[in-house]
């Protein structure tokens, strides 16, 4: 059987610029704000892939389907992310590129990753981020062993429980802004830093966390081909 021990968690949502996006946009906090025309050419989308079919059928009301959307569905969809490439300025991949947009105020809204938050505003840069009405995503990430790795198997098991351990967690909190996988970790943290990265409650925050599984074949091919031909 495979396994996976995870190591880290954060969430993706929208991260904005206080001072470039209007208040009564995100006065009703939307995944939407992605697709306003309004901000053309400062709006920026993770490079991925059956994501950007996620939050569209989240937008449209479809996400019930998510997992088996329509051919029909799929047009709509369609319709929606080449109307939105329209209106970004770039597909971002590197997360310092999006960073350096977002403080250099060429980017006002983006898709991010809530470390993103962290870095920004130890930099004094005016961001907030959303939690969308239409439900903000979470993610998990791990380790695993290859069952034919070379090297000693323990020496695999003693980076496992060195990346584990809770002082280790707390640094990786601290500077990289994400969550850390052993409970215990928390409990070396202070409840005013845990406020500042979402954490006030972790136990809460992680029951709370909208982690979806991947669509099943054929669909999942279906979604990545047609994302793949909106951005190219």
């Amino acid at each position: 059987k495979p396994y996976l021990v995870p190591f880290d968690a954060g969430l993706s949502s929208v991260i904005y610029r206080t001072d470039l996006v209007d208040a009564a946009d995100v006065a009703d906090p939307s995944w939407g704000l992605l697709f306003n025309e309004k901000y053309k050419g400062r709006l920026s989308m993770y490079d991925t892939d059956t994501t950007f079919i996620e939050i569209a059928a989240r937008i449209s009301g479809m996400y019930a389907d998510y997992l088996h959307l329509s051919d029909a569905q799929l047009g709509t969809i369609k319709e929606m992310l080449a109307k939105q490439k329209e209106l970004m300025k770039f597909y971002w991949s590197d997360q310092a590129q999006l960073e350096q947009a977002v403080a250099s105020g060429e980017i006002a809204a983006a898709y991010a990753w809530n470390g993103s938050v962290t870095n920004l505003k130890k930099q004094g840069v005016p961001v907030e981020y959303m939690v969308p009405k239409e439900g903000i995503l979470g993610w998990c990430c791990g380790m695993v062993r290859h069952a034919e790795a070379p090297g000693d198997e323990q020496a695999a098991y003693d980076l496992i429980d060195a990346m584990l351990d809770p002082e280790v967690g707390k640094y990786f909190v601290l500077e990289q802004g994400y969550y850390h996988a052993n409970s215990k970790t928390y409990d070396l943290i202070g409840p005013e830093a845990l406020a500042e990265i979402g954490l006030s409650d972790p136990a809460a925050t992680f029951g709370a966390l909208n982690i979806e599984p991947e669509p099943d074949e054929p669909y999942r091919s279906k979604y990545i081909a047609l994302v793949n031909e909106v951005k190219s």
